[in-house]
This record gives structure tokens, sequence and C-alpha cells, in this order.
């Protein structure tokens, strides 16, 4: 029996190998995909259960029959059997299957910066291939909401899409260059524009640099020193990350320190780090941990 409602395969662009790989490594994980939710409460989460029909003719809804086989330890209502049998994950449509992406990584269900920074490479490194992204849509009691979206999409574009934006002048290129080569080796995601020399090339920079500093990133490294203070593109960065900090009631920017120079729209009062005294590999330690990311 179809539980989606209809015989006919949709048409859809996610493949079955792609979602196959995902849900496999759902399953192998040691954290439950359902996070801090039983399973069948996770479910009704993105199926309508309770009118969907049974496959026990004693329950009047699927949800009743999940629930009661479940509590029997049944044939078949193991996570494997409700995903792949009961609920034809492989087949249903791309929407759906966003849905149950996007519901992974709720904080309702999965509380845990550092799981939910795991599951979302894992999706996002598997739906690439498809044309999809799980990013940032909007925000609950503080924590992100995220959505299943097209890759180039409006809200992909204004999506966060890196954990970490870093913001220097030229002068100190070699203390941040060895901090970018430290998260890319702790497979952080990051905005640095020497590594970005391609994606860079032809396109309006200030239309790149707003959609990074405003909109593409959860943490601004701000790097503030004499050069930063007066040169024409940190100083833009540093307007639209201030215009964001300004927007939202946690941390944004991160201010790291090579000489006393105010940098406008950083007040005094906020927490820096000074890179006087600690090294690239102080600063890469301390970007882990803010993000929930052991630090080793």
């Amino acid at each position: 029996m179809d539980f989606l409602g209809s015989s006919a395969t949709p048409v859809n662009r996610i493949t079955e190998v792609t979602r196959r790989n995902m849900v496999d490594a759902l399953l192998m994980r040691e954290d439950d995909y359902s996070g801090r939710l039983d399973v069948v409460s996770f479910l009704t989460r993105i199926w309508n259960l309770s009118a969907m029909p049974p496959t026990d003719r004693r329950e009047r809804d699927l949800e009743q029959d999940f629930r009661r086989h479940i509590a029997w330890n049944d044939d078949g209502y193991d996570d494997a059997g409700l995903l792949y049998g009961k609920l034809n994950i492989l087949r249903c449509p791309d929407e759906q299957f966003g849905k149950f992406l996007a519901e992974c990584v709720h904080p309702m269900v999965r509380p845990d910066a550092a799981q939910t920074a795991e599951l979302l490479t894992l999706f996002n490194g598997c739906l690439a291939a498809d044309g999809f992204i799980i990013v940032e849509s909007s925000r609950l009691s503080g924590y992100p909401v995220y959505e299943m979206t097209q890759i180039g999409s409006p809200l992909a574009v204004k999506a966060q899409h890196y954990d970490v934006a870093l913001s220097f002048a030229g002068e100190q290129r070699q203390y941040v260059d060895d901090i970018a080569k430290l998260l890319s080796a702790a497979n952080v995601s990051f905005f640095y524009a020497p590594y970005e020399e391609a994606k860079l090339w032809g396109e309006d920079l200030t239309e790149v640099f707003e959609a990074v500093f405003l909109h593409g990133s959860r943490f601004v490294v701000l790097f503030s020193s004499a050069d930063y203070a007066r040169k024409m593109w940190p100083t833009f960065e540093r307007r639209a990350a201030v215009e964001k900090a300004m927007s939202q009631n946690q941390a944004y920017i991160l201010p790291v320190r090579f000489d006393d120079t105010a940098i406008p729209g950083v007040r005094e009062t906020v927490g820096y780090q000074d890179a006087r005294t600690k090294s690239p590999q102080d600063i890469a330690r301390l970007i882990l941990l803010k993000l929930g990311r052991p630090a080793s």
C-alpha cells in the first residue's frame, strides 16, 4: 500500500541513491534521527499519520498503528521498516523528504549545536549533487530553523552559507591565513576572500560581501587594526556585519584586536581576543568552541 496517497511515483530531483545514502547514515548514528522526541511524535511533524489508513485493521489510523506495533517491537516497525517500508521515503515527494531532513535539525528535535552541524554537513554534502541545500530560514527562541531549498534560490542566497566569515585588512593576511588553514583542516565552513578568487572574479563585490557579512554567516570574526579602520573593503564588510549584529540579540561579531584602534559600530564593551597575546592556533581553537565543536 502506498501511504502517500498515490500509486504513481512522483517526479523527484532528489534521487533514491542520494536519499538512501542520507537515511542509512542517519540510521547508523548513535543519536536517533528523532532526537529528543519519540519516533511517532517526530514522524507526525512530517506525515499526517492520523489521516492515513493503518496496516492493522484493528487500528483507526496509521499513528495508532505505529504506536501499538512499535511498543510491541513487531517486525517491520523498526526505524528502517518505518522509513523505507511504511512511509516509502525513497519515493516520497522532494518537498516531503526535505521536510524530513529539516525536522531532523529542528531545535525542538535536536538542540545540540554540534549534532546539528554534523547533520547539516552530511545533508548538504549529499544534496548538492541534486541541486538542493538545507539553509536557515528563520529563528525560534534564538535557535535556527532550517528549510530545504534549491541551490541558487532567493532563500539560499540570503541564508547562512558559512559558519564563519573572516573580515581583515591585507596587512594582517599572514595571521588570518594561518587561521583559515586550521579552520579548513577542521572542516569548518568559512568565507575567506583569498580562497574565493574564482567565485569573486567578475562579480559585483558589494553584492557578494553584503550577502556574506549581512546574511551569509553565523559569525563574523573581525580582525581590527588601524589598517582595518582606514580601508574601503573592510569598512564595507564591517558595516554589513554591524547591521546584522544590531538586528539580533546574540553574539555575531567576534573581534580580534591587533591594536587598540576603535572600530565604529563595535562597542568597547564587546568581549574580544587579542592577537598580540594569542596565536592563530589559539584563535582557531576559540572559533571551534564558539561553534560548539571539539577544539582538539
